[in-house]
Parts: structure tokens; C-alpha cells; sequence
């Protein structure tokens, strides 16, 4: 999935139980790379947004504002092993709820860069990475 000009991620919006026909489902379910672009003004991926995508591998996302992961925006995603976030604004910010890469046992690596600070604000819910195998966050040089 290919995002540009993308405010906010509602809650559920890609979540299995969100769909009413099974052809839609198994597009989704085979989703392997969410890309959301740099004109984009992304603020949020709602609760339970991408929860359930055991294909998805891949998460980038460039965005000009502060970014709120919501509560299991990417649990049960059993084959997210990468993600990239770009921040283009003063004050970079991000917001991970509760149990938001819960059950992400392949995630390795979440890399961060920031265009205009070099300081950023990162806040985690409790167990934001319960069951993942992240072992690095942080700023990618």
C-alpha cells in the first residue's frame, strides 16, 4: 500500500474485522510493505490498524508532523521485521501506545531519522514491544 497525502489512520481501518467479504481479506492478509510518503502529514495509525497482517515485513513512513502509533496498530504481525520513520518537522515526536508491536516476534530494527533536530522525543506505552523481537530503536545515520 502506497499512502500520500494521509492525515490520520483511523482505528481498525485495515483490520480483518473490518472487512465484510473474504476476496478483500485475502488481498490484505498478502500485504507485505506499507510505504506512506513525505507529503504526507500523517499524525496517527489508529488502535488495531494493521493487526493481524502475518505478510506485512516492512513499515515506512515519512511525515511532517508529531506520530502516534496507537494500542496494537501492529500486533500479531508476525513477519514485520523493519521500520523506517522520518520526521521532516522542529520538534520531533513519537508516541507508542500499549501493546502497539505486541507479538512482532521477527522485528529487528526500528530506525528513526529526523531532517530538521537532532533530538527526539520518543514516549512508549507499557509493553509497546511485549513479545517482538525488536532489539534496536532509534536514530538511523
Amino acid at each position: 500500500i502506497f499512502m500520500n497525502n494521509i492525515e490520520e489512520i483511523n482505528n481498525s481501518s485495515f483490520n480483518n474485522s473490518s472487512f465484510n467479504n473474504t476476496h478483500g481479506r485475502k488481498i490484505l492478509k498478502g500485504l507485505k510493505t506499507i510505504k506512506i510518503n513525505d507529503q504526507s502529514e500523517l499524525n496517527e495509525i489508529g488502535e488495531k490498524c494493521f493487526k493481524g497482517f502475518p505478510n506485512l515485513e516492512k513499515v515506512e513512513i515519512i511525515t511532517s508532523k508529531e506520530l502516534t502509533i496507537g494500542e496494537s496498530a501492529f500486533q500479531d504481525c508476525s513477519g514485520l521485521k523493519t521500520i523506517t520513520i522520518s520526521l521532516t518537522n522542529d520538534y520531533p515526536s513519537i508516541i507508542i501506545k500499549e501493546g502497539a508491536f505486541k507479538n512482532t516476534t521477527l522485528l529487528e530494527n526500528i530506525y528513526i531519522t529526523s531532517t530538521k533536530n537532532e533530538d527526539i522525543n520518543i514516549s512508549l506505552g507499557d509493553s509497546a514491544f511485549n513479545n517482538s523481537g525488536l532489539q534496536y530503536i532509534g536514530k538511523f545515520f
